[in-house]
């Protein structure tokens, strides 16, 4: 099936959509809010999957759109790095997730390589999984873990630059491996190990609102969130749907 997108840039015509691959419970992009001016806050992402697992941004802590530094023509998401998040609460289709599989991809331009959060599952870090830049290397880092333990991290391995346009994902299965893949390739696998017990219920996109010190400083274009281990066939499928987008890579 033809699947037509329209979004800041223009449009894009793929024969598979995100929705192709199993067990999609959020899908966020900028390029899907319409009618934003540059630096007007994000009350809203709405998702793009059935689970309607809308994130949302209140008051000085939402970021703001960017029609300014966009990824292939396409506006983004802008987070400060003080206090910008966008997050969901009680959603759908995840409770106790960061027990089980998943799979996230986010297309993201840092303005920065300190360490910095941008995908996780907790408000206050008492369990998730987390996505983040670390100034480490700098790299990409995947965590699974609960409470302040570091079981289940995997990270990168190739220095990472600020004001360059990534497309970044984690793949976890507490069963294998958690591993971080980037623009199509996978950098780094390692044997799960250790307990990841049961998730908050709670998505957040540019850090959370337990982890201000951690939060995003630069640009997210696209979010997309699976509650399995994708094969690494549905894997290149997402990147490339994404690369046809953004054109990373």
């Amino acid at each position: 099936m033809s699947h037509t997108l329209l979004g800041a840039g223009g449009s894009v015509t793929a024969g598979f959509i995100p929705s192709g691959a199993p067990n999609l419970v959020g899908w966020w992009g900028a390029r899907f809010e319409t009618a934003y001016a540059n630096d007007d806050a994000v009350t809203t992402a709405h998702d793009q999957s059935t689970s309607l697992n809308n994130l949302t941004g209140v008051g000085s802590s939402a970021p703001t759109y960017s029609t300014v530094t966009l990824i292939n023509g396409r506006q983004t998401f802008s987070y400060d790095g003080t206090d910008d998040f966008l997050e969901a609460t009680g959603t759908s289709g995840v409770s106790g997730w960061s027990q089980d599989p998943f799979t996230v991809f986010v297309v993201i331009r840092p303005s920065a390589v300190v360490e910095e959060d941008f995908f996780l599952d907790a408000t206050a870090g008492d369990t998730h999984a987390l996505l983040m830049l670390v100034a480490d290397g700098p790299y990409f880092r995947g965590h699974a873990w609960q409470g302040a333990g570091a079981a289940n991290v995997v990270n990168g391995t190739s220095a990472k630059s600020s004001a360059t346009n990534y497309i970044v994902a984690q793949r976890y299965d507490p069963s294998s491996n958690n591993e971080v893949w980037v623009n199509g390739a996978l950098e780094t696998a390692v044997v799960a190990s250790g307990t990841t017990g049961t998730g908050p219920n709670t998505i957040s996109l540019g850090g959370g609102s337990g982890r201000g010190a951690s939060r995003l400083q630069g640009f997210i274009a696209e979010a997309v969130f699976y509650t399995t281990q994708l094969s690494t066939s549905d894997m290149t499928r997402v990147f490339n749907y994404l690369n046809t987008i953004y054109a990373v890579y």
